[in-house]
């Protein structure tokens, strides 16, 4: 076979792989659906490696030529290069589909099923007027052993190469199906806070949640965040630079150092949790100790509209130098506050400085803090600060945007089907096997038993291969088995995103901070999982919502699910039926490094049960 004729089959491919998933998907049935829903996902997907290598080829400017038995053909063009190597790679995707009935058995496929991520297809067909619902899940391979097939991006490629599904929801942005609507009306109407309300409660800047929900759009994903602390809110639309991860510990939302981070975590949001204070002081230790260059602390200093806005609010109240309460602080000197909330502990103090004011604090007469020494004396309240260079002096931190989860749409050529752009692998398998195919033609004798058997064998690889590719790229198994100082465990497409969310509010009359979004999402973080009663949403068509319980949380994922998003839970969670020592975390991982606290329950699909979105 010649690079020239190769040119043209590919041409010929391109214009028809695309299809081929959906027509393996509605002839398989039974265990084939493990394969064929897959590729109906995936057809457009599958189509990629070809575009690739026949854009490599055309970029070393080899004219194809028409084989004799084309060129007298009606349209030429259509047709060229079509010999029957091609035939053979087209029709062998849609011949396997007949192995399959006749004896494929369900561990053909080679794909040893692991906990924990899923990456779900669902294929909704007309049949006798009813909707039939067929699934198949692809379980975890990150931890299979060395022989399973996952595939990996190999070689140099002259240019990327992305195509766009034809269907009609991806010529423009698609709304959710009838089924996901239905499902958020229940949610909705069983509590879950919808628009301004929901933003308001996110603790987000509201020309922030603008910028992203035109990031959600753009890409088709859900975008779910953490609450934000909302004593940072306003500090973060003043600009205020935003903590990452070599700053665990965490803000506070009363007295004048809301929304930062005291070093003293006794005048954290934890003030009443000695365990928590503990592990916070420690890990503020920590990160001053062993990221010095990085990372500092500093006397808090007050803007007067930032006192302005406590005072306001009632978080501090005026007082005199002994704690009694006054109508309103002096005009001239220092100034005393107690906090406006329940915590009566200390007594802050606020001296003029540089158009500022400078804290510092103590406890109460017959007070004391719920960790450590009494503060006796006026003690200079530090705030966590980041720096650029060993030398410069520590800028204050306030609280970042904390993504629980980003669930693209599956299969939309946007953004998660880049990650599958090209697969060398298995054009050679599809090679190999159009080879055995032309050998069986001239087989005699016991050769054609062995030529069956072979082909047979290399059907289950090219399916193992396209499921393993499918579901270890697209949940970017291998990205998540790095860690990264900073951004955590990352994959590239939601590294994509990231970037696309922090530039959207940055640039000219933007966040001025740097990053607001600082690392990867709560379902990676396996060693400090946390459990959110409520979760920010915003959708791909523009709505914004908030959950209501850890349980809402979860049937909304497993809606998203249902609905194609591509959705994966923390490894650290533990679902129904799981014993307190089940747990799978990524491959390499340091035992130490694990997580060793309260396994969180998530179970999706029990959760949807109890909120009745579906009964089984």
């Amino acid at each position: 076979m010649n690079l020239q004729a190769l040119q043209g089959r590919l041409a010929v491919a391109n214009q028809t792989l695309q299809n081929i998933g959906h027509n393996i998907a509605t002839t398989l049935k039974g265990m084939v659906v493990s394969a064929g829903q897959a590729l109906k996902q995936l057809g457009n997907i599958i189509a990629q490696p070809f575009v690739a290598l026949h854009k490599a080829l055309t970029a070393r400017q080899v004219e194809p030529q028409d084989p004799p038995e084309r060129r007298s053909g009606v349209d030429q063009h259509q047709n060229r290069g079509r010999t029957n190597t091609l035939d053979s790679i087209l029709e062998g995707l849609s011949e396997i589909d007949l192995e399959f009935n006749n004896g494929f058995e369900e561990e053909d496929l080679g794909v040893p099923p692991q906990p924990r991520d899923t990456l779900e297809f669902n294929d909704f067909s007309t049949m006798g007027g009813q909707f039939t619902e067929h699934s198949i899940s692809l379980e975890d391979i990150s931890q299979a052993p060395p022989q399973s097939m996952i595939i990996d991006d190999i070689g140099p490629r002259p240019q990327q190469v992305t195509v766009e599904s034809t269907g009609p929801q991806r010529a423009t942005l698609a709304p959710v199906s009838s089924s996901f609507s239905g499902h958020l009306d229940k949610l909705k109407s069983d509590g879950m806070i919808t628009g301004a309300q929901a933003i308001k409660d996110s603790g987000l800047v509201g020309s922030h949640v603008e910028k992203f929900t035109q990031v959600a759009k753009d890409t088709n994903t859900i975008l779910m965040f953490r609450p934000v602390n909302q004593m940072s809110t306003g500090l973060l639309e003043e600009g205020t630079a935003a903590k990452g991860l070599n700053v665990h510990g965490k803000s506070s939302d009363w007295g004048p150092m809301a929304g930062y981070i005291a070093r003293d975590q006794n005048l954290s949001k934890k003030h009443d949790d000695s365990k928590a204070i503990t592990k916070g002081i420690e890990d503020n230790q920590h990160s001053l100790e062993h990221d010095g260059d990085r990372v500092g602390s500093s006397q808090l200093t007050l803007s007067n509209n930032r006192l302005n806005y406590l005072t306001e609010n009632k978080l501090i109240i005026p007082c005199n130098d002994m704690g009694e309460p006054l109508s309103k602080s002096p005009e001239d000197g220092p100034r005393y506050f107690l906090n406006g909330g329940k915590n009566e502990n200390y007594l802050f103090k606020l001296e003029p400085d540089q158009g500022g004011f400078k804290v510092s604090y103590k406890n109460l007469e017959g007070k004391q803090p719920v960790v450590g020494e009494t503060v006796k004396e006026w003690k200079e309240l530090e705030v966590m600060g980041g720096k650029t260079k060993k030398e410069d002096a520590p800028i204050p931190l306030t609280a970042d945007y904390d993504m629980f989860a980003m669930l693209p749409k599956m299969g939309d050529g946007k953004l998660a089907g880049k990650a599958l752009d090209r697969d060398p692998v298995l054009a050679q398998l599809m090679k190999e096997r159009s080879d055995l195919k032309e050998k069986l033609k001239t087989a005699t004798g016991d050769s054609v038993t062995e030529l069956k058997d072979q082909l047979k064998s290399k059907s289950r690889e090219i399916i193992r291969t396209t499921v393993n590719n499918g579901r270890s790229k697209l949940l970017g198994q291998e990205d998540r088995q790095k860690v990264d100082p900073e951004l955590g465990r990352l994959t590239k497409w939601q590294g994509e995103i990231r970037t696309k969310l922090n530039d959207s509010v940055q640039g000219e009359n933007g966040y001025t901070g740097g990053d607001l979004v600082k690392h990867g999402t709560e379902q990676d973080n396996t060693q400090f999982s946390e459990k959110d009663e409520k979760v920010f949403v915003i959708m791909p068509n523009g709505d914004t919502f908030m959950t209501q319980s850890w349980e809402q949380t979860q049937a909304f994922m497993w809606s998203a699910k249902q609905d194609d998003f591509l959705t994966y839970t923390n490894r650290s969670y533990k679902q129904s039926g799981e014993t307190p020592t089940q747990t799978t975390f990524y491959p390499g991982q340091d035992p130490k490094d694990k997580f060793s606290g309260t396994r969180l329950d998530f179970d999706m699909k029990q959760a949807a049960v109890n909120l009745g979105l579906t009964t089984n």
